[in-house]
């Protein structure tokens, strides 16, 4: 096993010599941004392990082990970032640094399924549309596509139901301040929830919440979206 730094080093190298072409010690160091006596310790470290061949004062040169290994790394590395990128919309040069640190601690497996479900989400045009439209959606606004509703079930406000009715809460949409607040309090997408008391003007409503009672002012239950169980 290589350490982190190690593994950075040779995927820089495989990159820049495109896997099996020569790379001097200069182009390791400016695009790792590192000292060149730096560079020269790390592809010492790397030759004791076999993974480069590199004569003093010469350029370095991957062999077949240093290939195959650096080939992983970047596997793993362009999983990630693909993942990052199309399907959580994250902006490439932010996925690009985040992928180069967690590239070192997923395993192989992990790696060839993400590039699985990227080929998949491709390859399938209802899943582009779930991620590309309706996440991206919810992302920004937090609106809930029809299609994440079981059939025959509708969308109520937390104010419509009647004491002793349980719901699935799947929205919270209101203002930062009333939105944090509730939060904070446990009411988050996708817990159930129970109406036990309605004041005689409908305010406050009573509700259970995880074995916790819980009272919310009207204007907090309006901006609530749930779904009946």
């Amino acid at each position: 096993m290589l350490s982190m730094t190690l593994e950075d080093y040779l995927e820089s190298i495989f990159l820049l010599g495109r896997g099996r072409n020569p790379v001097r010690i200069t182009d390791v160091a400016k695009k790792l941004k590192v000292k060149k006596s730096t560079v020269v310790n790390a592809i010492r470290k790397l030759q004791q392990e076999g993974f480069v061949i590199h004569e003093r004062y010469g350029d370095i040169l991957l062999t077949q082990k240093g290939i195959e290994m650096a080939s992983r790394v970047y596997e793993r590395h362009l999983a990630i970032f693909s993942f990052l990128v199309e399907i959580l919309g994250v902006p490439e040069e932010i996925a690009n640094k985040e992928a180069c640190g967690i590239e070192h601690y997923i395993g192989e497996e992990t790696a060839k399924t993400l590039s699985l479900f990227i080929e998949f989400s491709r390859l399938c045009p209802q899943l582009q549309k779930i991620i590309y439209e309706d996440f991206r959606k919810y992302k920004n606004s937090g609106t809930i596509p029809d299609i994440c509703s079981e059939e025959g079930k509708k969308m109520l406000k937390l104010t419509q139901l009647k004491v002793g009715q349980k719901a699935i809460v799947k929205k919270i949409d209101c203002d930062r301040s009333i939105k944090s607040r509730l939060l904070t309090m446990g009411i988050v997408p996708g817990i159930e929830i129970q109406v036990e008391k309605v004041a005689p003007l409908g305010d406050p409503i009573d509700i259970l919440v995880r074995g916790y009672h819980l009272s919310l002012r009207r204007e907090e239950a309006q901006c609530i979206e749930v779904e009946e169980v």
